[in-house]
C-alpha cells in the first residue's frame, strides 16, 4: 500500500509539471509569432537586386552602369540604400568629372559586403581590415526622392563605385 501511495504522488507530481508547462505555451507562441512577423514585414529588405532598369527607378543614373548590384533597408527610421556599379572606362571618367564639380575627391574606404561582386571581396580580404580604399566623391548627381545624402566612392584601381545614399541629411559615415 505504501509502494502504491508513492507511485501515485510521483504520478500526480508529474502531470502537474506537464499542465504547468503547457500553461504558457499560447503566450510564447504569440510572442514567437509577433517577432517572426517583425522580421517578415519587409522579406525583401535585405535581398540583393541586379536589376539596372529598376535600379535606374530609384536612383539618377547620369550614365548607364555595365553591372549594378544594390540593397535597400529600412531601418530605425532610416531608407539606406548601397549599391555597387560597374562602368565602362570612360564612363567612369565621366562621373568622376561631373563629381569633382561639386566636390574633390577625398580619401575613403568601404566595408565590404559578402554580396559585393568578388573582385571587391577578394581586394578587401587582401588588405586584411576587411574595407577597401578608394576616392570619395559627393553622390548629389545620383540623388532621387526619398535619399537625400550620399557618397559615391570609386575603388581605388578599378571601374567600381560604391554608392551609400540615405534619407537623412547628416552625411554617412567616411
Amino acid at each position: 500500500m505504501k509502494i502504491f501511495r508513492t507511485k501515485l504522488f510521483f504520478v500526480f507530481l508529474a502531470g502537474l509539471f506537464l499542465l504547468a508547462a503547457c500553461g504558457k505555451s499560447e503566450n510564447t507562441n504569440q510572442k514567437t509569432n509577433v517577432s517572426n512577423q517583425t522580421a517578415n514585414s519587409n522579406p525583401n529588405a535585405n535581398l540583393t537586386n541586379d536589376d539596372a532598369e529598376e535600379f535606374s527607378k530609384i536612383v539618377n543614373l547620369p550614365v548607364m552602369p555595365e553591372e549594378v548590384a544594390w540593397r535597400e533597408t529600412n531601418r530605425e527610421n532610416q531608407k539606406k540604400l548601397i549599391a555597387v556599379l560597374k562602368f565602362s572606362a570612360a564612363d567612369a571618367q565621366t562621373v568622376v568629372a561631373q563629381a569633382e564639380k561639386r566636390r574633390p575627391a577625398a580619401s575613403s574606404e568601404v566595408d565590404a559586403e559578402n554580396w559585393f561582386p568578388p573582385e571587391l571581396v577578394a581586394q578587401s580580404q587582401q588588405s586584411g581590415d576587411a574595407a577597401i580604399k578608394g576616392s570619395a566623391y559627393a553622390a548629389d548627381d545620383f540623388l532621387l526622392e526619398p535619399y537625400k545624402n550620399g557618397k559615391m566612392t570609386r575603388i581605388d584601381g578599378t571601374n567600381y563605385f560604391v554608392l551609400e545614399l540615405t534619407d537623412k541629411l547628416d552625411e554617412p559615415k567616411s
